[in-house]
C-alpha cells in the first residue's frame, strides 16, 4: 500500500517534534509535497523544518508558496517573521501592514455594516387544503 500525502506530512511531524529534522525535511520535501503541493500548512511545516536546519532561502520559498495558496493574515505574519530573519525588514513591514489591513474594517465597510438594512417582504403563502 503506497502511502499517502497526510501520512507522510505525519512522519514528518514525528521527526520534527524528535528533532530529526533532516528527516523530517526528505518526508516534507521530497515526499508528502511531491504527492500533494496545494496545502499551505504543508508549506508552512516544512518552512518549519527548514529554519531549523538553518536554510533560509527554503524557508522563504515554502513560506511564499504558502501565501500564494492561502493568502490570509496569519500566514503573511509567519512569512514577515521568516523576512525579519533573513534581513528584509522593508518586505516584512509591507506584509504585516496587509495583514493588518485585512483584520480591520475600511471606513466603507463599517458604514455599510452598521446602516440599517431594509425590510424584506415577505410572500404570504395560502394554507394547503388537507384531504380526508
Amino acid at each position: 500500500m503506497e502511502p499517502s500525502a497526510s501520512s507522510l506530512h505525519n512522519v514528518g511531524l514525528i521527526y520534527y517534534e524528535t528533532e530529526n529534522y533532516e528527516k523530517a525535511s526528505l518526508a516534507f520535501e521530497e515526499q508528502a509535497l511531491e504527492m500533494e503541493d496545494d496545502l499551505a500548512a504543508r508549506y508552512i511545516a516544512y518552512a518549519k523544518v527548514q529554519e531549523k536546519i538553518g536554510n533560509t532561502k527554503k524557508v522563504i520559498n515554502a513560506l511564499e508558496k504558502a501565501v500564494e495558496l492561502e493568502p490570509i493574515p496569519q500566514t503573511l505574519k509567519i512569512l514577515a517573521e521568516a523576512y525579519d530573519n533573513a534581513g528584509q525588514a522593508e518586505l516584512a513591514e509591507e506584509l504585516r501592514k496587509k495583514a493588518t489591513k485585512m483584520l480591520t474594517p475600511t471606513a466603507s465597510s463599517q458604514k455599510t455594516a452598521d446602516a440599517p438594512r431594509p425590510r424584506q417582504q415577505r410572500k404570504i403563502h395560502q394554507p394547503r387544503k388537507i384531504v380526508m
